[in-house]
């Protein structure tokens, strides 16, 4: 009975991803970037970009307070 309500064979479907059933696109490709996902895409690039000069300068910072402890 159980059977009929699903409409895939398992939880885990061939290509291993959970839930089964009909997916839109691989996780590993992006969505054309047409329209307003070029728009996003431009901003989210720039996003990263900071977030890593970021991190780093926190990281630097953080290695300079242990450092100047330890000397």
């Amino acid at each position: 009975m159980a059977d009929h309500l699903c409409n895939y064979p398992s939880e885990i479907d061939m290509d291993g991803r959970m839930f089964g059933g009909e997916h839109l696109g691989s996780p590993l490709r992006s969505p054309p970037n047409v329209g307003a996902n070029l728009v996003f895409a431009h901003y989210a690039q720039k996003l990263r970009l900071h977030r890593a000069i970021l991190f780093i300068s926190r990281l630097a910072l953080q290695m300079d307070r242990v450092l100047r402890v330890l000397y």
